[in-house]
């Protein structure tokens, strides 16, 4: 069995809603999403709705107060809509978003992630993946997913890797460790100016029973352990 480092890791466990991931509701995502293409210009990217509550919550203001900001101007700002396959059957939507943040006297334009439950109007903002690292909102979703043998789980990973690519593509996962209830894989990334590819995190896949039940998201650089479950 691969032995994770010793480090004096501080624990933050982050405690998820129960998902239910079964047939009968990856089969009503599935009708649900063949009726809005029948309805929809596949031609063009409908995104109305969640625009809607990108202006309410990151619109500009006639005043902007405080500091860490992140803004969204309809007239410079860009929206793209991203499938990710590991969320394909969640009935989830997600989105790159342009935005300008605003930290101090520092102004920035940063590709973030957002999702969108278009049946209850729900927007979370995730950022900017590589920086802001595992959101419990956007990771939870993935506990209880079924994961019955290893053909399961590597398809899993390779999904997994997607998704941490969605604004940074350099990412990559490697040393991949399967054992029986574990997976164990390393995240790296190049780091500029020299483009040598770091360690960033090391990442746990717990699934002893079949089916996904805790993710171990362990940063060696601040010795922390973020602990999904």
């Amino acid at each position: 069995m691969l032995a994770l480092p010793k480090l004096p890791l501080k624990t933050r466990r982050i405690i998820c809603k129960p998902v239910a991931h079964n047939l009968k509701k990856t089969i009503a995502h599935i009708i649900l999403l063949l009726i809005g293409i029948y309805f929809c210009n596949v031609n063009a990217q409908n995104y109305t709705e969640f625009e809607k509550e990108l202006i309410k919550h990151h619109g500009i203001q006639d005043t902007l107060f405080g500091d860490d900001l992140w803004i969204y101007d309809k007239s410079i700002n860009k929206i793209k809509k991203v499938e990710p396959s590991i969320y394909s059957k969640f009935g989830i939507e997600t989105y790159l978003v342009d935005m300008t943040w605003y930290l101090g006297y520092h102004i920035e334009e940063v590709n973030c992630v957002f999702t969108f439950d278009p049946k209850i109007k729900k927007l979370e903002f995730i950022g900017e993946l590589w920086c802001n690292g595992f959101k419990e909102d956007f990771f939870c979703n993935l506990i209880d997913y079924p994961l019955p043998n290893d053909k399961a789980v590597k398809k899993f990973v390779a999904d997994f890797e997607q998704l941490l690519q969605l604004n940074n593509p350099k990412v990559k996962l490697e040393k991949i460790y399967l054992e029986t209830g574990r997976t164990v894989f390393y995240q790296t990334d190049y780091i500029e100016p020299r483009e040598i590819r770091k360690l960033w995190r090391i990442i746990v896949l717990n699934h002893p029973n079949g089916k996904l039940s805790s993710i171990n998201v362990i940063n060696p650089s601040s010795k922390t352990d973020a602990v999904i479950e």
